[in-house]
């Protein structure tokens, strides 16, 4: 829990949600850009709390460097000052999917108990995806392709 442990004292937070663009120009000057596919779409960067007492933070540091980029972590946004990145604004709290989506779509199609707004975030299969418009009805888009 080293990283929720900073996130839920930060002082400061950022969050990058755009899409990981590649570019690239051929030998004949046409340009073709694709996008990245990934399953780790936000960039946090967390600023900690300018108070930490090194003796009394050493572990989590330490956790921290032991976790390094390769072992994955989760964490929550379960406090009221992460509230308003999560807070939903539709009125759905559950919902399934009504068919097995086709790989790499940006639509789903859902059987939920209420609607969804832009800005909402669902999670499908482990991963979560931001909703891009408001929806009442069955089908909603998501803001990046479904990871297979």
């Amino acid at each position: 829990m080293s990283f929720q442990t900073i996130l839920n004292i930060h002082q400061k937070l950022s969050i990058n949600n755009r899409r990981t663009i590649g570019q690239q120009v051929s030998r004949s000057g046409q340009l073709r850009v694709a996008q990245y596919l990934t399953a780790v779409p936000w960039v946090f960067t967390v600023m900690p709390h300018n108070y930490l007492y090194y003796p009394q933070a050493r572990a989590i540091i330490q956790s921290i460097d032991n976790a390094d980029r390769q072992n994955p972590e989760n964490i929550t946004f379960n406090t009221t000052e992460l509230e308003w990145f999560t807070k939903m604004q539709g009125t759905a709290t559950a919902a399934t999917l009504s068919v097995t989506p086709v790989a790499n779509t940006q639509t789903l199609s859902l059987s939920s108990n209420g609607t969804f707004k832009a800005g909402d975030f669902i999670q499908v299969g482990g991963y979560v995806y931001k909703v891009t418009a408001d929806s009442a009805g069955s089908t909603i888009n998501i803001h990046r392709p479904l990871t297979p």
